[in-house]
């Protein structure tokens, strides 16, 4: 498959008509089921200038659908809303919009929860909606479709199946997010952003980047969300959990001899621990190899056995299975000898170079004619495809 790519080239796809149609579930079709649960959700986002701070960049707009939950929230991505000035949900015939709020982002899932923003005592069209459901995790095979809308209001469903899951690169911050991956060609319609993958009439996930080459699609999976939601059950976010370390695999036969493993060894080799994670304080060290979380065995790959989905990369056992502040067991090798810690999962401590700055704008001074701004990836970025000899 292809790098991990953002939904915005699928847009383009769609307005050129590149993507196939299926007939027998267009949104002609009289059978199609009914849209209840979704709202489209249009989007003005406009960033920060990295080389001017005080100055922001093109506006763009961005629309997609978004999901209502039962508590009269949406769900929808940190893409969708990331950097808004203006945001606002729309009915599925368009006749009705509502100006909305971010009431939490999650740049590390790829996650947002929204809600509509009225004058208190009013009452949102949302109220008329059926809030859809999560579905519980689904073992590959199983059917999914995948809901866009017609500019009429009609859906679009494509009946898709899911092949194999892992852990997919989420838009920003570089972190990995348990993924469904589908096969299935889309079809060509108006909303193609940040789409609603249902299985059973229930949520099973949210997609948020296709391949129309290969016709593979990657979804968020409801376990996902989830978690997500239950982060934010107490009034904050805290975000992914990490273990806090940098590691290879141990598929090299000479490597493997070298630290005495056997044929059936497995795991994987700590090249880094960060200063302050979970990891550092738990005792893990450089060298070790970690050979089970859990009391879950890992392969040469770093794979483990999951009952439901099979061979599963390792990090879902950190980042799918926890919240932060909770306590696991790591099984290891240090110097050949069997050993097993204890770690408290937290957050990733903060990088020394952030991706990119929050949504309250750079913090900059000018003095003596220079600008002077906290440093960043995206001002690094700035200078081209060659930044990283540039920069």
């Amino acid at each position: 498959m292809k790098p991990y790519q953002l939904l915005s080239p699928l847009v383009a796809a769609l307005s050129l008509g590149a993507l196939s149609c299926d007939s027998e579930h267009s949104a002609q079709d009289a059978t199609a089921p009914k849209v209840d649960g979704f709202v489209r959700v249009n989007a003005t986002l406009q960033g920060y200038d990295a080389i001017q701070p005080w100055d922001r960049t093109d506006s763009v707009t961005r629309q997609g659908l978004g999901i209502l939950l039962d508590d009269g929230t949406i769900i929808t991505t940190s893409e969708m809303v990331n950097k808004q000035v203006y945001l606002e949900i729309e009915s599925a015939d368009g006749v009705q919009q509502e100006q909305a709020q971010v009431l939490f982002l999650g740049r590390d899932t790829n996650l947002a929860l929204i809600a509509p923003a009225l004058p208190e005592g009013e009452t949102s069209f949302t109220a008329d909606l059926t809030p859809l459901t999560l579905s519980a995790p689904l073992p590959t095979g199983t059917n999914v479709e995948i809901w866009q809308l017609e500019s009429n209001g009609q859906p679009a469903v494509t009946e898709t199946e899911i092949t194999n899951v892992d852990m997919v690169s989420s838009y920003s911050g570089g972190k990995s997010v348990f993924s469904y991956l589908l096969k299935g060609g889309l079809q060509s319609a108006a909303s193609s952003y940040t789409l609603p993958a249902l299985a059973d009439g229930k949520l099973a996930g949210i997609l948020t980047s296709y391949d129309s080459d290969e016709q593979r699609s990657e979804v968020i999976t409801a376990s996902v969300i989830e978690s997500f939601l239950a982060d934010i059950a107490d009034g904050s976010y805290e975000g992914v959990p990490s273990l806090g370390v940098a590691a290879s695999t141990i598929k090299d036969d000479a490597f493997r001899d070298w630290a005495g493993l056997s044929e059936e060894d497995g795991g994987i080799f700590v090249t880094t621990v960060l200063d302050g994670s979970a990891a550092q304080k738990a005792g893990l060290q450089v060298s070790d190899i970690i050979t089970g979380i859990d009391g879950q065995p890992l392969d040469r790959k770093a794979y483990y056995d999951d009952p439901l989905y099979g061979k599963v990369s390792w990090p879902q056992l950190i980042r799918g299975a926890h919240q932060i502040g909770d306590t696991i067991t790591l099984q290891l090798k240090r110097d050949g000898a069997p050993l097993e810690l204890t770690a408290t999962l937290a957050a990733s401590p903060a990088p020394l170079v952030p991706r990119e700055i929050d949504a309250r704008g750079p913090q900059y001074f000018i003095k003596g004619g220079m600008i002077f701004q906290q440093l960043t990836k995206r001002y690094l970025q700035a200078y081209g495809k060659e930044w990283m000899s540039r920069a």
